[in-house]
């Protein structure tokens, strides 16, 4: 939503002055607050960032008339806000034919609780590639095709584009087989799928490709779990990470910080291992004054193979 608003706002850099004629000015605070809104929002900041002393601040040196707001406020702004943009956007999709929908499964490290992006992407009348995320919702577990298929079918039917879905898009998980079947039924029934559904059920090749490279990373788990936990270990201090960083500069490296990965993610394992065998001299010297960090560090031989191993993945 946040790049939706600022497609609201441009602004000409030539045209700003430092002089301003205020003529018949009129503060409209109704005005200020829903800007304030927006600004929130685009920026991703916490409500409570309106309260704080420097807004104020900066505030009232634009104008004497401003009035401080609360988070609760702000709260309430940014949501009406959204129920703004929401309706906008309900109201741009009774004229779209066919929508196509894309769903990512992600459950949180601290809450452990499972959530559903749901995406939405269409062609306007221009032609021109349209996508906006539709919901972020929490999937209760567990996790089960009827229970992804309840809570999908519950956003789209609150979007009313039921009867415009073209195809789905699903990472390669049993429970979105299921759940992908539970749709198709309903959707055949309804008699609103493209040629009979034979496209309707998508699956994502960026996760297949995922796991085809998680797969071939098996051969040098030990190695880059190694390499993982070591930068852990580092980072998990500020005395360590200032000792490398100085044993980094002793050596002359390029690289100036260490990289961690997200270990569903292949691509950043590659960027995690190609920057450890950068560092590989770092380590060895790092192991060398710090005891609890010898068992973390791979041999330069096995560390520059398995780096091969992820650079062939």
């Amino acid at each position: 939503m946040g790049k939706q608003i600022k497609q609201h706002y441009s602004f000409n850099r030539a045209t700003i002055s430092s002089e301003v004629t205020l003529g018949n000015f009129k503060y409209d605070h109704a005005e200020m607050r829903k800007i304030v809104s927006h600004y929130i929002l685009v920026n991703e900041l916490p409500f409570r960032h309106a309260e704080s002393f420097m807004f104020d601040k900066v505030m009232r040196t634009a104008t004497p008339y401003w009035q401080k707001i609360t988070r609760y406020v702000v709260k309430k702004d940014c949501i009406g806000t959204y129920e703004i943009e929401k309706n906008k956007l309900s109201e741009l999709f009774k004229s779209v034919r066919k929508i196509n929908i894309t769903t990512g499964m992600w459950t949180s490290s601290h809450q452990k609780l499972g959530y559903m992006v749901v995406t939405g992407h269409w062609i306007d009348s221009d032609w021109n590639l349209n996508m906006r995320v539709l919901n972020f919702c929490n999937v209760p577990p567990l996790h089960s095709g009827f229970i992804i298929s309840e809570v999908l079918f519950k956003c789209l039917n609150e979007w009313g584009i039921i009867d415009k879905i073209g195809t789905l898009t699903v990472d390669n998980a049993a429970a979105n087989d299921v759940a992908l079947r539970y749709f198709k039924q309903t959707f055949s029934v309804r008699r609103v799928l493209s040629i009979e559904g034979k496209m309707f059920h998508a699956r994502c090749c960026a996760h297949i490709l995922n796991l085809c490279v998680q797969d071939g990373l098996e051969l040098t788990k030990e190695i880059v779990d190694k390499v993982r936990d070591g930068i852990k270990y580092i980072e998990a201090s500020e005395s360590r990470r200032i000792k490398f960083a100085k044993i980094s500069m002793f050596l002359g490296l390029k690289y100036k910080k260490l990289i961690l990965d997200v270990s569903t993610r292949w691509n950043l394992t590659y960027n995690m291992m190609s920057c450890a065998i950068e560092f590989r001299d770092a380590f060895l010297m790092y192991s060398s004054s710090d005891q609890g960090f010898k068992e973390y560090v791979p041999s330069p031989v096995r560390l520059g193979k398995s780096c091969r191993c992820v650079f062939i993945s």
